[in-house]
């Protein structure tokens, strides 16, 4: 102090006087009624940011909850929609107006039953069928099935007098004879400007709740009839249920007509809370909330007509994630609210404690000093500590270095055995690949002699030639080692794959016959070109169709062995089936069978080239390639190719 000016003493002073008369402690009544006045604006305060943040988190629940049942309505629309061209393509069918014309033929109803059994397995629909004027099926693509709809009569649905007035009927029903629930689309069969039968295709909504159901498993969505009972709904137990109560004269109508099988229509266990703004009701759900966790299961409900039915679709918004919205908001007030009590508590703890800071300074002095002490130890203990772990972090550094070195050195050996097990595999494959055709020119060699001694030129001749087309068949196997190293420069030209089909089928004939397979194609009656090479074109079909017979190869005697070969045409592009009657594709290799020497063979049959080959060619193709199981056992590969229309004959891809 000694060495301070005098102005510098006279505002110390002053200072320390502030300090002193700033200390004065507040009344103790005055402070109890400032904080409950200050509980008071708190409690105002949360009270109104609970009912704000409340109404703003309920409209972005009400904006999502629009959304998706916009986008549900969407989904339902698309996925009913996409049938309705089906019944009207197969009222014009020559088939069916033939049978309506004559329903005793047996042979036109065997037809009339395969055919609506394809059509119904391609589409993915329920069941595909076809009733006279009278409403009775005559034929039906579940024919063969135990609860066959064949000699039903369905007079009664509303869709089959929908479709005798000459409109399309459209019926979500509990199917009586299947026991399944469908959506029921029907048109009319006309001969002559006259109304004959009705066909009618029923469509599952079973896939569609479920994707429903697990795509937001928090809410829910449901589909209602005029009538309000729920007939698509991703709450499993709610099926045939209501929201409401339903009039008893409408409900017992309903359940008398058999609409939804014997369903008797109960109404949920619901009530209604509250209405927002726009007039959508907010459910209570009993049954739907979590007694352990306080909720009580509340629900948002927004519905939507849809369009060209009287059906109406809800989307049932779970009100719990509002509860994040609203504590967000009370938490952030309160802490602010907590900020400003601790700031008030601090200015009266200030005048308390100013007062008598001036005694205190010596006793703060020594517990600096003290802290200052201790703090200096921590320091010291710590860098020890810190030591301590910076050695042993090298240490670990150094051993797993070691370790690392270790692997590389491993894992280079294991490429190397790799390679050489692959080397195995493609010598044991290609052996075994030649020794057919080596075998075969042997023998039609030997043959040859032996006709030209007894004078059989022209046979001899047949057999030389087949010898020639054994050793193309050789290049054409070495060739593919080469072809899956490097890929060729392509040539692609308008190509027949009516003839490479043919062709490739021939040079597996012998296979074929000897394994006893069944030959079935399914094609266009006039020739199918596409973009391609013949060459090229006839070892995809030869690799897709030994591929086949190896797989039927494996399978049970007992197990008839059939190829079923299809081909489709588009306006752009062309695609093959082939499938097989084989054990089919497990479901864990579906994605590698496609890759090089990738095979289920044992060890020395086969290379696993084949498939990998065959997807790059397609692909060299402008083409695509792939592979499924059919119901029943059995694979099936797709080959979808560039369409092409005749030109001239072309030495094309050679």
């Amino acid at each position: 102090m000694s060495h301070m000016t005098p102005s510098s003493k006279q505002i110390f002073t002053k200072r320390f006087y502030y300090r002193k008369k700033s200390g004065v402690p507040v009344p103790k009544w005055q402070r109890l009624l400032e904080m409950i006045l200050f509980l008071f604006v708190f409690s105002i305060v949360l009270w109104v940011t609970a009912t704000l943040s409340n109404r703003y988190a309920l409209g972005l629940v009400s904006e999502r909850g629009q959304q998706r049942l916009d986008l549900y309505a969407t989904s339902l629309k698309s996925s009913l929609e996409k049938y309705d061209y089906l019944p009207e393509m197969l009222s014009v069918e020559p088939k069916l107006l033939e049978l309506l014309k004559d329903p005793k033929n047996t042979n036109k109803l065997k037809l009339v039953n395969g055919l609506l059994a394809r059509m119904n397995r391609t589409s993915g629909t329920l069941t595909t069928y076809l009733m006279d004027g009278k409403g009775l099926t005559l034929a039906s693509s579940n024919w063969q099935a135990e609860r066959s709809f064949v000699g039903r009569n369905f007079h009664f649905r509303p869709y089959f007098k929908t479709a005798m007035t000459g409109g399309t009927g459209r019926y979500f029903a509990h199917g009586i004879t299947s026991q399944q629930p469908g959506y029921f689309i029907s048109y009319p069969v006309k001969a002559e400007a006259k109304i004959i039968g009705v066909v009618v295709v029923k469509v599952g909504v079973e896939d569609l709740e479920q994707s429903w159901a697990l795509t937001r498993p928090n809410n829910r969505v449901i589909v209602t009839d005029e009538h309000g009972v729920i007939f698509i709904t991703s709450q499993k137990e709610w099926k045939y249920k209501s929201l409401y109560p339903i009039a008893e004269e409408i409900r017992s109508q309903v359940i008398k007509s058999r609409q939804y099988d014997d369903a008797q229509l109960d109404h949920l266990s619901v009530q209604i809370s509250e209405k927002t703004s726009e007039g959508n009701p907010i459910l209570i759900i009993p049954e739907l909330g979590d007694f352990s966790e306080n909720r009580i299961g509340q629900f948002l409900v927004q519905s939507s007509g849809f369009s060209g039915t009287d059906w109406t679709i809800h989307f049932l918004s779970n009100l719990d994630s509002r509860r994040p919205i609203v504590s967000v908001a009370l938490l952030v007030v309160g802490s602010v609210f907590g900020i400003i009590f601790v700031i008030i508590l601090y200015l009266y703890q200030r005048r308390q404690v100013m007062h008598e800071r001036w005694l205190s300074e010596q006793r703060e002095q020594a517990a600096l000093k003290m802290a200052r002490d201790e703090l200096e130890e921590n320091v010291h203990q710590r860098t020890q500590d810190l030591t301590l772990s910076n050695n042993e972090l090298r240490l670990q550094i150094t051993e797993r270095r070691k370790v690392e070195n270790e692997l590389r050195t491993m894992q280079s050996e294991l490429v190397q055995s790799s390679k050489l097990a692959a080397l195995g595999r493609m010598s044991a494959g290609v052996t075994h690949e030649l020794n057919q055709p080596m075998t075969a020119i042997r023998s039609y060699a030997e043959n040859a002699a032996a006709l030209i001694g007894m004078d059989r030129v022209e046979e001899a001749s047949a057999n030389l030639k087949i010898i020639s087309e054994l050793t193309d068949r050789i290049g054409r196997i070495t060739g593919q080692l080469k072809m899956f190293a490097r890929k060729p420069v392509t040539n692609i030209k308008p190509v027949s794959l009516t003839n490479a089909l043919d062709n490739s089928l021939m040079q597996t004939m012998s296979r074929i016959r000897q394994d006893k397979i069944e030959i079935r194609k399914t094609m266009p009656d006039t020739p199918v070109w596409v973009m391609g090479g013949s060459l090229r074109l006839e070892q995809i079909l030869i690799n897709l169709i030994s591929n086949a017979l190896d797989a039927m190869s494996e399978v049970d005697d007992k197990i008839k062995r059939v190829l079923e070969i299809q081909i489709h045409t588009s306006q752009d592009e062309v695609s093959l089936k082939l499938c097989d009657t084989g054990p089919g594709i497990d479901k864990d290799l579906q994605s590698k069978i496609f890759d090089p020497f990738f095979t289920t063979k044992a060890t020395g049959q086969g290379l696993g080239l084949g498939l990998s080959i065959t997807l790059g060619l397609v692909n060299e193709l402008g083409g695509q390639i792939t592979a499924d199981n059919i119901p029943g056992g059995g694979a099936c590969f797709k080959v979808t190719l560039q369409g092409a229309v005749k030109e001239k004959e072309l030495n094309v891809g050679k």
